[in-house]
């Protein structure tokens, strides 16, 4: 599940996004980090990440290119969601 808080000021051609995402995993295996794709990082300039956290717990992602890394702040189960 994704929710997107969005402030828009369309003459500055910027916009402000707090996106809150909950991820179940059904993978069948415990996870110790996440991969989200970054597709906005395509353009130079248009994305800049002020934080992140992992409930409530705040996490430093690595940013490479297109993907952005989470390390979890505790491992994630099989059938569980953060």
């Amino acid at each position: 599940m994704m929710n997107l808080e969005v402030l828009l000021d369309y003459d500055a051609h910027r916009a402000e996004v707090a996106e809150t995402i909950i991820y179940p995993n059904q993978t069948g295996i415990p996870l110790t980090y996440l991969v989200l794709a970054i597709e906005s990082n395509f353009w130079p300039g248009a994305f800049n990440l002020v934080s992140a956290s992992v409930d409530g717990i705040p996490v430093t992602p690595i940013l490479d290119e297109q993907y952005m890394e989470i390390q979890l702040p505790q491992v994630l189960q099989p059938e569980s969601s953060t």
